[in-house]
């Protein structure tokens, strides 16, 4: 469980756990906030099964939370936006900053759309993790500099792509895995009116391949983890 203790009587302005799988990552982001007079890390952790533990013991002001943790095969509510999705269900009230190595603007949609306030690249200085913190436990967003030139860019492209109010349906079922009979099932239409918009939305994202398409809706923000609905397993 946390590397850290529990609370004293007395806690600071802002309580934050931390959760990444790298042990250094963890004692340098703790030793650093730590530093400060009006931030206690109350906790730090290694998944996402540790970071839903930790914060529902400790109820933080802040998580600051790893997207992607190591272990591939962890649930889908334990690592990445599934996690994030799971942990503004159980706990609205927390502020989730989400820590990255990677740039990927589609990364960054689906991390803010699952419900993280803040988003940081693991490049960031220390000051700037500090300063997000603050920002996120006062009910604030914060997305790093550089991130926000991604958005910024990938919001330009996506205003020069239309796609039909169809084709946002059949790009949204091909990102939750289904096939094209599967897809003309779901919609009431015809496998052959399935592949025709599969292909209109292809040569719109200018993409060669359905999993390319996805990654594209994504980093154009046209696809979002609220249109996404549970489906039942088969029998």
């Amino acid at each position: 469980m946390p590397d850290v203790g529990p609370p004293g009587a007395s806690s600071p302005l802002v309580r934050v756990v931390i959760a990444d799988d790298h042990r250094i990552v963890r004692d340098a982001i703790s030793a650093f906030l730590n530093g400060y007079g009006d931030i206690e890390v109350v906790a730090a952790v290694s998944d996402g099964a540790q970071a839903l533990d930790a914060v529902a013991v400790y109820r933080p002001d802040v998580l600051l939370c790893d997207f992607e943790f190591a272990d591939a095969d962890s649930p889908d509510d334990r690592n990445g936006a599934g996690l994030l999705v799971a942990l503004a269900d159980r706990f609205p009230d927390l502020a989730v900053v989400t820590l990255t190595g990677y740039g990927n603007p589609a990364v960054i949609t689906v991390a803010r759309q699952a419900g993280a306030a803040g988003f940081l690249r693991k490049s960031v200085e220390w000051e700037e993790i500090a300063t997000a913190v603050r920002v996120v436990a006062a009910g604030g967003s914060y997305v790093d500099a550089a991130s926000r030139q991604v958005l910024e860019a990938a919001g330009a492209a996506a205003g020069r792509v239309t796609l039909s109010q169809r084709e946002l349906e059949v790009l949204t079922l091909v990102a939750e895995g289904l096939t094209g009979p599967q897809i003309a099932e779901e919609l009431v239409i015809s496998t052959s009116t399935v592949k025709h918009h599969v292909d209109s939305v292809l040569a719109k994202l200018r993409v060669p391949t359905r999993a390319a398409a996805v990654t594209r809706g994504w980093e154009l923000n046209l696809l979002g983890v609220d249109r996404f609905q549970p489906r039942p397993e088969p029998a």
